[in-house]
């Protein structure tokens, strides 16, 4: 028959109480370091998704200088080309003008000068 256990032999309860308590005590800062662990996990996950975030954001803005700077040189070239355009038909409204009251002024000196 096996014999049951009914009191401390020699002791060793209190050892026994020790040990438990020791453990209790290890289990308890094994669960504080992985709450704390699993915060910092969770404030890393955190920040490395804002900075992929920012990271596209950043992406988005450089493409979109890329395509402003592309559209300021188009724009540029148009405007170089208008101002080519422009010189010219000033140019041509002038000789028009020039030959306009060259014409004026030959019909007034026929008309008023010229010996009949």
């Amino acid at each position: 028959m096996a014999m049951e256990r009914e009191g401390p032999v020699n002791g060793s309860t209190r050892g026994e109480e020790g040990a438990v308590a020791a453990l209790v005590a290890m289990l308890s800062d094994l669960q504080h370091r992985h709450e704390v662990a699993v915060a910092r996990l969770e404030h890393l996950e955190a920040a490395e998704e804002e900075r992929r975030v920012l990271a596209e954001r950043a992406e988005s803005l450089v493409r979109a200088e890329v395509e402003a700077r592309l559209r300021a040189d188009q724009l540029s070239e148009e405007v170089k080309e208008l101002r080519g355009r422009l010189t010219w038909r000033t140019w041509e409204a002038l000789a028009i003008g020039a030959g306009a009251a060259a014409m004026i002024a030959a019909v007034l000196w026929i008309r008023f000068w010229w010996p009949v």
